[in-house]
């Protein structure tokens, strides 16, 4: 079963330059993190390093622990950015 992330703004600073990020997994909050302007325009993206942590977190969620379990969990991602 694939799961279903989201991220929301959840602050910004007065001085607009942080943003604090709130990440869900089927509705349930997972993880804040803290992002600058910066960052968020400017950095330079290496989506292979996205997909490696994509594909770690969809395999511990499925709690895959076998090759053929790691597979289907991977397969069943739905990613849409």
């Amino acid at each position: 079963m694939a799961n279903e992330y989201t991220i929301k703004i959840a602050a910004v600073c007065t001085g607009r330059e942080h943003i604090t990020l709130q990440l869900y997994r089927d509705a349930a909050p997972v993880k804040k993190i803290q992002i600058t302007k910066t960052e968020a325009l400017d950095a330079d993206v290496d989506l292979s390093d996205a997909m490696i942590v994509l594909c770690r977190q969809a395999i511990k969620s499925a709690g895959a622990t076998t090759p053929a379990q790691m597979k289907a969990a991977i397969e069943g991602m739905v990613i849409t950015l």
